[in-house]
């Protein structure tokens, strides 16, 4: 029942994998330093446990925010929902690779009753020229420190 919720919750989160880029990247996939991806993700899970759905839907697009929309906008239950659900929960970022403008990302979410799943979502580096607040994007760095762009989860990945 536990792991039918959860897979029901990570549909609004997407999932990415270098292997499904379908702009034909060619780049050499670049490994992220998990605690930096740690920090750069830690908005989105601290929205997820505080049932802010508002913000959410400011790190999601896509497919992702495509699927979600009616649940994020509509269902009033909803927050109260994520801030039972995520109660306690830990979010680790095991592992990340970039490839071009994918990333995926593999996140360890640790319940508080020992419970353990891990998912994989997709980013894509948001490219628009609109102006927006920079809280709403997810802000990757590379191994060196330096700046990645802005992302938002687009998918995510249930393989």
């Amino acid at each position: 029942m536990r792991k039918t919720i959860l897979l029901g919750i990570l549909l609004v989160f997407v999932t990415f994998c270098p292997s499904q880029a379908k702009d034909g990247l060619t780049t050499i996939p670049e490994y992220l330093q998990p605690f930096q991806i740690d920090e750069a993700f830690h908005p989105l899970f601290s929205a997820m446990k505080n049932g802010e759905v508002g913000k959410i839907k400011n790190y999601i697009s896509g497919e992702m925010l495509q699927r979600n929309r009616v649940l994020l906008e509509q269902n009033k239950e909803y927050p109260d929902f994520l801030r039972k659900f995520y109660d306690g929960a830990q979010f680790e970022v095991v592992k990340a690779v970039r490839n071009g403008d994918i990333v995926v990302a593999n996140i360890m979410i640790i319940f508080q009753d020992g419970y353990e799943s891990e998912i994989r979502l997709q980013l894509h580096r948001d490219r628009s020229d609109l102006a927006g607040r920079e809280s709403d994007f997810i802000p990757l760095k590379n191994q060196k420190g330096e700046s990645l762009g802005r992302w938002r989860v687009v998918k995510h990945i249930t393989n």
